[in-house]
């Protein structure tokens, strides 16, 4: 007989001989113990040897009857209480759900149930279908489980792992298999435990949710080979906090679809193909997560009254943050850098955007900081500060090709790029620009490029003192128009030769602009009295360092003062 057996015989035997009267009688076997007392039966059996299949508890016993079960994955006592069989607790259990052991975990004797090593799913889906009735968690302890199919969740449990160490890995590649898969289920909790999948095939998800409600999956690191690292789909009310996303080969490490008051908390991705897709979905919360993808870091699709702030956001092949025909989202808080495409961009794929609120974001050495592009309309980009975009090649700060947008407060510095901090499209109208500082901006390009309509339909500008730029220098020696489209309200001659502009100086953008002209070279400007130039004589000479202040009356430039230094 197995020493084990005798073991535990020996102590059953000693429990027994407590209770039993003294006229009882003791038989014994080596598969069979009867103990006899008064008035009932205490009976030790055995299930035969072989796999968790091939055997069944006792079909008519007796109350208080003891049966071991010898199967593969169970090896433990059960007793009959007067209606159904119990589990012993042991003095190896360390929680009061079921533990699951891979095949090779350190110390499989702690288990409730001990996989083979090939389609340790049945294993473990087994723990979890014994459990769903009462609700309860399943532990994998470390060790790698090598699976075949789904791990089928079920509500009310909850799956652990021992960290890093317990690894849920596909023995082959599967296309279309999702490693953890749950369905119309809630209060599920899946937690500290890895999943890899390193063959050549894709599998559709790490962990898919589909019409789950409040759930919550934290601390999993997940590897390569997924379409989706973790994806929802019609679920609700669920948290996914804490997660690692390392070089996922396929899509994006997160994916909401059709899914609503979510929050992705704390997750951080690395190396993958991209970050957190969002899909037709709403009020769903990105905050917190740190993002260093090859392809965008956060897209947008079609979705409504979502909130991404807080985020660490690079993309060394794409955009940052991009919108897709999605409205009355809120961005704001976010560090978005070394983005190899737009910081945030709003395109008019999929739809317009309207009614975004892009707010106190810092962005810095993308190709251009936020880019509104046509018919993406009523948003507001408020309170950011945005620096370094484009590098020597151009870029700048914020393009406007869309209408009725607010852009207020920004601050904007460069020492290199070529582009400009603000530029409006040539045929928008009703954009608002107030308040936005440009500083530290190379010379000749820190003005407001604005090409829209003058009058009524053009730009709008408020707040004039705070508009104050940069002073722009110009070295020109004919310039057909001596100021660019924009309201740049001081501008600097620099000529290499004394000359006199023959045209004046553009049309303002509305009525009240004030424009200061100075001469910083030592020799002479002059400016004549023409069509758009009202001055208080025929023509002003400008000598070194004089400068001439005009204001914008919605027809001309009038003189209101002059300065000979």
């Amino acid at each position: 007989m197995n020493s084990r057996i005798q073991i535990f015989l020996l102590g059953l035997l000693i429990i027994v001989s407590q209770l039993i009267t003294p006229n009882s009688e003791l038989y014994s076997q080596d598969d069979y113990v009867e103990v006899k007392g008064d008035a009932k039966v205490d009976t030790l059996t055995f299930s035969t040897f072989g796999t968790d299949t091939t055997w069944t508890f006792p079909s008519t016993p007796l109350t208080g009857e003891v049966f071991y079960n010898y199967a593969t994955s169970r090896k433990r006592p059960y007793y009959y209480d007067g209606t159904g069989w119990k589990e012993f607790g042991g003095t190896d259990r360390y929680a009061a759900s079921l533990i699951v052991a891979a095949s090779d975990s350190l110390d499989k004797s702690r288990a409730d149930r001990v996989c083979s090593g090939s389609n340790d799913q049945t294993v473990i889906n087994q723990a979890i279908s014994d459990m769903s009735a009462t609700g309860g968690a399943v532990y994998l302890l470390e060790g790698i489980y090598r699976i075949g199919a789904s791990i089928n969740m079920a509500s009310n449990i909850a799956l652990i792992g021992a960290g890093k160490g317990t690894l849920l890995r596909g023995a082959n590649a599967i296309p279309g298999l999702d490693a953890i898969y749950a369905t119309g289920v809630n209060h599920i909790l899946i937690s500290r435990l890895a999943i890899d999948f390193p063959g050549a095939g894709e599998f559709s998800s790490g962990i898919h949710f589909n019409a789950v409600t409040n759930s919550k999956i934290e601390g999993v690191i997940l590897g390569s080979g997924y379409i989706c690292g973790i994806n929802f789909t019609g679920s609700s009310n669920n948290i996914i906090s804490g997660n690692i996303f390392q070089w996922l080969t396929y899509g994006p490490g997160i994916s909401l679809n059709s899914s609503s008051n979510n929050i992705v908390i704390g997750n951080k991705s690395q190396g993958s193909n991209s970050g957190i897709n969002v899909s037709t979905a709403s009020s769903n919360t990105i905050l917190s997560n740190d993002i260093a993808v090859g392809g965008y870091g956060v897209a947008v699709f079609q979705s409504v009254n979502n909130t991404i702030s807080g985020n660490n956001v690079s993309s060394t092949a794409n955009y940052g943050i991009i919108m897709y025909g999605s409205s009355a989202n809120n961005i704001f808080g976010n560090n978005i850098h070394d983005c190899s495409g737009n910081g945030i961009y709003l395109t008019i794929s999929n739809g317009n955007s309207y009614r975004n609120n892009i707010v106190g974001n810092v962005i810095q050495r993308c190709s251009l900081g936020i880019y509104l592009q046509s018919f993406n309309d009523y948003n507001s980009v408020t309170n950011n500060i945005i620096s370094d975009n484009g590098g020597a090649g151009g870029g700048g700060g914020i393009l406007v090709d869309s209408n009725n947008n607010f852009v207020s407060s920004n601050l904007f510095y460069d020492s290199a790029g070529t582009g400009r901090p603000i530029t409006i499209g040539s045929t928008r109208t009703g954009n608002y620009l107030t308040g936005n500082l440009i500083t530290t901006w190379p010379a000749g390009y820190n003005t407001i490029n604005d090409a829209s309509p003058t009058g009524t339909t053009g730009t709008k500008y408020f707040d004039k003192a705070k508009i104050t730029l940069e002073p722009g220098v110009y070295n020109q020696t004919i310039p057909t128009t001596i100021i660019p489209t924009g309201p740049t309200s001081h501008l600097q001659f620099n000529s290499i030769n004394p000359w006199t502009p023959d045209n004046g100086i553009a049309d303002g953008k509305s009525p009240g602009d004030i424009l200061i002209l100075e001469n910083i070279n030592t020799g002479p400007v002059t400016l004549n009295d023409n069509a758009n130039m009202q001055l208080g004589s025929a023509s002003r000479v400008l000598g070194q360092n004089d400068t001439l202040t005009l204001i914008w009356d919605g027809t001309d430039w009038i003189e209101t003062g002059y300065a000979d230094n």
